[in-house]
C-alpha cells in the first residue's frame, strides 16, 4: 500500500510544482506579446505563440500528473503502466510538445535567423544535421510499434520537422556557409535514402517514403551548392 501512496504524492508534488512555475511565468510572459497582438504589431501572434504553447504543454502535463496519481491510489498502477495505457490526455500533450518544438525551431530559423540555433551558420547546419542523425537513431532504436495509439507516429513526427527545418536551413544558407559545412546535411541524407531504400523491400510503404522525401530534401542544398 506504501509504493501507490508515494507514488501519488509523487505525482501531486509534480503537478503543483508545473502549475506553480507556470503561474510564476505566465503573466509577465503573456502581457508583452499580448498587447502587441492587441495593437496590430506584425509577427505579434508567433511571439504569442511562442508563450501560449509552453503554457498548454505545462498544463495537460499537470493534468497528466493529476490522472496518474489518482490511478495510483484507486488502481495501484505504475507510471509504466500508465504510460502504456495511453489515452487522448497522453496523445495530445505529447503533441504539444511536438507542436512547440516545430513552432521554436521556426522562429528560430525564419524570424530571428539560423545562426540563433547554435552560435553561427555553420555551426548551426553541422550540429542541425548531428541532431537529426540523433533523432533519428532513437527512432530506430525505440519500439514505437509497442507505444500506446495516438503516440506511435510522435518519434517520426520529431524526425520530418527536425529534418525539414535542417532541409530549409541548408537550402536557405547554402550559397552563405562554406561547403564543408553541407557535408555533414548530405552525409545525413545520403543515410535516410540508403534507409528508405531498404524499407522498399521491407516496408512499411509509409515510412519508406517519409525517409526517401526528407533524403530528397536534406541533398537539395548540397547538391546545388556544389553544382553552383
Amino acid at each position: 500500500m506504501r509504493a501507490p501512496v508515494l507514488r501519488a504524492i509523487a505525482a501531486l508534488l509534480v503537478a503543483v510544482a508545473t502549475v506553480a512555475l507556470t503561474a510564476s511565468q505566465a503573466g509577465s510572459a503573456l502581457i508583452g506579446p499580448g498587447v502587441a497582438v492587441r495593437v496590430g504589431v506584425p509577427g505579434a501572434m508567433v511571439e504569442l505563440a511562442r508563450v501560449v504553447l509552453p503554457i498548454v504543454v505545462a498544463l495537460l502535463l499537470a493534468v497528466l500528473s493529476i490522472r496518474f496519481g489518482i490511478r495510483a491510489l484507486r488502481k495501484k498502477v505504475t507510471l509504466a503502466d500508465d504510460v502504456a495505457h495511453g489515452g487522448k490526455l497522453l496523445a495530445a500533450t505529447a503533441w504539444a510538445a511536438w507542436t512547440w518544438l516545430v513552432v521554436e525551431l521556426l522562429y528560430r530559423l525564419f524570424w530571428l535567423g539560423g545562426a540563433t540555433l547554435f552560435g553561427t551558420l555553420t555551426s548551426s547546419l553541422v550540429w542541425s544535421a548531428a541532431a537529426l542523425a540523433l533523432c533519428f537513431a532513437v527512432e530506430r532504436i525505440v519500439p514505437w510499434s509497442r507505444a500506446p495509439r495516438g503516440v506511435q507516429n510522435l518519434g517520426l513526427g520529431v524526425v520530418i520537422a527536425v529534418g525539414l527545418i535542417t532541409a530549409l536551413s541548408a537550402w536557405s544558407h547554402r550559397h552563405a556557409v562554406p561547403r564543408a559545412a553541407l557535408i555533414p546535411v548530405a552525409i545525413v541524407g545520403l543515410g535516410l535514402l540508403a534507409s528508405g531504400v531498404r524499407r522498399v523491400e521491407d516496408g512499411p510503404r509509409g515510412r519508406m517514403l517519409v525517409e526517401l522525401g526528407l533524403a530528397s530534401t536534406l541533398l537539395c542544398g548540397p547538391i546545388w551548392s556544389f553544382l553552383a
